[in-house]
């Protein structure tokens, strides 16, 4: 899989209160966080020169970290990671790394999963461990709210991808692949990336009426182009021509509606399937529909011998 990086960290509400819940756990793995949101704004002021700005968040974040508060650590942590504007150093890397094991330690999620991160990418520079990577993210698994869970789950399916995944030290298993994309599915059921996966490992199983179940619930307009040819081929699906061509129209409709094609452009379309040649195909070459199906997206720029 291609790697993915992902920060769950979110900006805490402004409030008045000593201490606020950190939204990124779930609820068995709780965190209340003793800092005070309008200190840590003033001392995050634009204004004030980086260096100055990172000697007093730490003033003030280090004392919150000592006394175990893993979000502090984790903000901590952050003011020495310095990689991502370029500036990180070999010092900066170590002190940030045990700050954020520290908050990881603390059941921070969001620690959890910059430390998979960490030892699976090579982040600020600190040595891979697979093994290392593959256990923060399950324990990111396990502390995140839901949101995280469903991403952490779309990692692990990754990882377990028998044609892609990047860790060498982990055994291909597609079955558990299947099982993490489910669970992500049960949490986040309209996503495309999960959907469009699953339905790829059935289809190279030549399951299609599984594929064909998940690749239904997808909003890829590629996919869908898809499943209308199956539909309207009938070889790895029940032949449906009513439905192929709902489809396709339904899929114009929303490059019509969201991208400003017209039967003028849609010609340009650069995706892997041109839904209206496949229309103008159906009606043409196959003969499987009247024209009037084809509306006004038919064109005389079709030829039947390719």
């Amino acid at each position: 899989m291609l790697k993915t990086i992902v920060i769950f960290c979110v900006l805490l509400p402004i409030s008045l209160a000593a201490q606020i819940e950190i939204p990124s756990q779930n609820a068995a793995h709780k965190i209340i966080s003793g800092i005070d949101t309008l200190k840590l704004k003033s001392l995050s002021e634009p204004a004030l020169p980086v260096a100055e700005k990172d000697d007093r968040l730490r003033a003030y974040l280090r004392p919150l970290c000592e006394a175990n508060d893993a979000y502090a650590c984790y903000l901590l942590a952050i003011t020495y990671d310095k990689f991502s504007i370029g500036n990180g150093t070999k010092a900066d890397a170590v002190i940030a790394a045990d700050y954020y094991q520290k908050a990881a330690d603390g059941q921070l999620a969001d620690a959890c999963y910059f430390l998979y991160q960490m030892y699976r990418y090579n982040f600020m520079n600190m040595p891979e461990d697979e093994q290392k990577s593959l256990s923060y993210l399950k324990k990111a698994c396990t502390y995140g709210s839901p949101s995280v869970q469903a991403q952490c789950y779309r990692d692990l399916a990754g990882i377990y991808y028998s044609k892609k995944s990047d860790m060498l030290t982990v055994a291909a298993n597609n079955d558990s692949t299947k099982h993490y994309l489910l669970k992500s599915l049960s949490i986040d059921t309209a996503d495309t990336w999960s959907l469009d996966f699953i339905g790829s490992i059935y289809e190279n199983e030549k399951n299609y009426d599984k594929a064909f179940q998940f690749y239904m619930k997808s909003d890829n307009e590629n996919t869908q182009i898809q499943i209308a040819r199956w539909l309207a081929e009938g070889t790895k699906v029940a032949k449906n021509i009513p439905m192929a061509v709902q489809i396709l129209k339904k899929t114009m409709a929303s490059l019509e509606k969201d991208f400003g094609y017209t039967p003028q452009t849609i010609s340009q379309y650069m995706g892997s399937q041109n839904p209206a040649v496949l229309l103008n195909y159906f009606y043409k070459c196959l003969k499987i529909i009247p024209k009037k199906e084809v509306g006004k997206w038919y064109t005389d720029a079709i030829s039947c011998d390719d």
